[in-house]
């Protein structure tokens, strides 16, 4: 990140995606899940599809997590089909991101709001597991402890 990369993104497969971005000289990173589009039947592509879906959404957004959320749908379809045959148009992927992914950003929005969770998780520099967790109000949280620790930005 310090050579000018502004985001990672790290697959596990059909666990979760992790992102990594850099925004106004800080550096943050967050999970997403993968989604079940159907029966694994050929992972041959599948990571083609899954980055072709995070390069477009990327240049359109310059949203990392949209990014990743694409990316992972498109390589799960794409694990769903024999071949590139029946891959969905543009309309239905956005429909495919509505029924699978709803939920996540639901949860997201919610967590945000609520101030319950917090979404965003920040790599302090030179301390590699150490991360903090802003919430809107700039309060920042421990991960793992879950007490808040005053500070606020």
């Amino acid at each position: 990140m310090q050579s000018g990369l502004t985001a990672c993104w790290i697959t596990f497969g059909s666990q979760a995606s992790l992102v990594v971005w850099k925004r106004q000289q800080r550096l943050f990173w967050a999970k997403v899940p993968v989604s079940d589009t159907g029966q694994v039947v050929d992972t041959i592509g599948c990571g083609d599809a899954a980055s072709a879906g995070f390069i477009y959404a990327y240049s359109r957004l310059q949203s990392p997590i949209m990014a990743v959320v694409m990316g992972n749908l498109l390589g799960s379809v794409k694990a769903s089909l024999y071949d590139a045959k029946g891959f969905p148009t543009r309309l239905e992927a956005q429909d495919m991101l509505y029924r699978h992914y709803r939920s996540y950003f639901h949860n997201l929005l919610d967590e945000f709001l609520s101030q319950q969770h917090v979404i965003v998780h920040e790599i302090k520099e030179g301390d590699r597991d150490e991360n903090f967790m802003y919430s809107p109000n700039g309060s920042s949280y421990d991960h793992g402890s879950g007490h808040e620790s005053h500070s606020h930005r």
